[in-house]
């Protein structure tokens, strides 16, 4: 587990900010925030693993993952989807790929060169996760394209960019990396994702069906899960848009 370390009531604190294993999230969720670092800052990188209906998927697969399963849950599984849910999550997606050479692929339409063979998420989503696990595109970021995906098992959202949540658990650099990025003490919408919208209308509008979902819980891809207050911080995010 990665460590920083606080001056807390004036004794020095280890404070952890990455995960040492997957974490279950719920009813066939379990996530993994592994060491990421952006312009020196400490970013993390979380990876979603998914089990439903006899079907396993992960989410932004992060580099080890065939070990990482199996130190966490302690058996290999078979992956039948690796899933890249937006133009900017391809960084270890071809070392992966050849990892689970029988996975399907499924990518956002922005997702870039493409080296294997793959699929849009719109076009090959699995049918039988379609009652269960529920994708929706966020319009109006041609270079983008992200696609939620709300788990209605776990009432629980799974995003990429859409929103990041750093506080003081973070060492001081990777704190004031956040607040230049906009992203510092609430989940807040960077400023690089606000650059990227092009089409605000439409971006809005695909934004308005999570705002009825029964939300509980909001998993990013970066920074601190928010568990327990996902529907409050959803109509937020929306907020800083409108």
């Amino acid at each position: 587990m990665g460590l920083h370390f606080a001056i807390v009531g004036g004794s020095l604190m280890s404070i952890p900010v990455d995960d040492t294993s997957l974490i279950a999230r719920g009813d066939g969720l379990w996530s993994i925030c592994e060491p990421f670092s952006l312009f020196g800052a400490r970013f993390g990188r979380r990876m979603v693993l998914l089990s439903r209906n006899g079907v396993t998927g992960v989410l932004s697969p992060n580099q080890g993952l065939r070990e990482t399963i199996h130190a966490s849950l302690g058996r290999d599984w078979d992956v039948d989807y690796l899933i890249a849910p937006t133009g900017f999550h391809d960084t270890y997606f071809y070392e992966v790929s050849r990892e689970y050479p029988a996975a399907r692929r499924l990518v956002s339409a922005a997702f870039p060169q493409r080296l294997v063979e793959t699929e849009t998420l719109e076009s090959a989503w699995p049918e039988v996760w379609k009652d269960d696990l529920v994708p929706y595109p966020i319009d109006g970021m041609p270079r983008v394209q992200e696609t939620v995906i709300y788990d209605r098992v776990n009432q629980t959202l799974l995003v990429s960019d859409l929103g990041f949540f750093f506080d003081a658990l973070w060492d001081p650099w990777s704190r004031t990396f956040a607040r230049l990025a906009g992203v510092y003490g609430k989940p807040r919408l960077s400023r690089l994702f606000r650059m990227m919208i092009k089409d605000k209308r439409a971006f809005m509008r695909s934004l308005e069906p999570l705002l009825d979902l029964p939300l509980r819980n909001i998993l990013p891809a970066h920074g601190k899960e928010i568990l327990g207050d996902g529907q409050a911080v959803m109509t937020d995010l929306y907020a800083q848009i409108a």
